[in-house]
């Protein structure tokens, strides 16, 4: 009964996230829910095509914002990837944190310019959402990516360095314990992303986890001095 009673408080844990992700997408109206659609997709695609903004069409943008929107659309032939771009900045200032579950089916793209792309939209988005519910699941599903995601994870990495210890739920603690504990196994992973995850533990505040990092130190530490005895 005890391990039953475990084994439903680890699954709770693990869709707590999911539900708040998706709290608010059923509420919206559907030329709302229509309109985020279309844009995202139009976002990504540009993505996908691996676009860049042209260094005038940025200025541009910085000066005059959504409002170059209506005098732009006839041109997206030659811009239409900066079109795409004030619509993606003006569907972020007016949804916020309700995007979020409509950016999850980018994240398992098999395309790897779409699913930075989409990290980099979550991760804008979660920063700024007011609710630090919203935040919270914003890092463990951030986390969940850099765990899956073996192409990204040092860009991962680098991103969630941007939260506090406060948007680390349970949950997400739980699961950077597991990625610690496996950084500290796998001496054949990218250095930058174990350095990474021993970042995000100190930023997390998970001082439990402080002699496992000591008992790791000292072995590499012993390790190179009999290293460096064989070199003599």
């Amino acid at each position: 009964m005890q391990a039953c009673r475990i084994g439903i408080s680890k699954y709770i844990l693990l869709i707590v996230p999911c539900i708040i992700l998706t709290a608010h997408t059923s509420a919206l109206e559907p030329v709302a829910e229509k309109e985020i659609r279309t844009v995202l997709s139009a976002e990504m695609d540009l993505a996908r095509q691996g676009w860049a903004t042209p260094p005038d069409a940025e200025s541009l943008q910085k000066k005059y914002g959504a409002a170059l929107i209506p005098y732009l659309k006839e041109y997206t032939t030659h811009l239409g990837e900066l079109v795409a771009q004030l619509d993606i900045e003006a569907l972020c200032i007016k949804y916020g944190a309700v995007l979020l579950p409509y950016l999850d089916q980018y994240t398992k793209d098999p395309d790897s310019h779409v699913r930075l792309k989409a990290y980099t939209l979550i991760v804008s988005i979660g920063r700024k959402a007011g609710d630090n519910n919203y935040r919270k699941a914003t890092v463990y599903k951030l986390l969940t990516c850099l765990r899956q995601d073996k192409e990204h994870n040092h860009a991962l990495g680098r991103m969630l360095l941007q939260f506090k210890a406060s948007d680390f739920s349970t949950e997400a603690k739980e699961l950077l314990r597991q990625l610690l504990s496996q950084a500290l196994i796998d001496l054949k992973m990218n250095g930058y992303v174990r350095g990474y995850i021993i970042l995000l533990v100190g930023v997390a505040d998970m001082k439990s986890e402080l002699s496992h990092l000591k008992e790791f130190i000292e072995q590499q530490e012993d390790k190179l001095i009999q290293e460096h005895k064989k070199s003599i």
